[in-house]
């Protein structure tokens, strides 16, 4: 893959070394998410969070070529 297509660029920048490098935040992907003790599967699309209890598992289908960050809060 050589691009990203389909996309959306968050026009806000962070601004580092006197505005010679420029950070973008990029919205990108679709997954659909069933999420513990759900019956249905949750659409999620690029910008959009999920939280997930502890001690516990979900699973994920892909749709679109996606980005995924997950973080794990004590």
């Amino acid at each position: 893959m050589t691009k990203f297509e389909n996309v959306t660029v968050v026009k806000a920048a962070n601004v580092y070394f006197e505005g010679r490098v420029t950070s973008r935040t990029i919205l990108s992907g679709e997954i659909e998410v069933m999420l513990p003790g759900a019956s249905q599967w949750q659409p999620i699309k690029g910008g959009e969070a999920f939280e997930v209890p502890p001690s516990s598992t979900f699973t994920v289908r892909v749709k679109t070529l996606t980005d995924y960050c997950g973080s794990f809060l004590a």
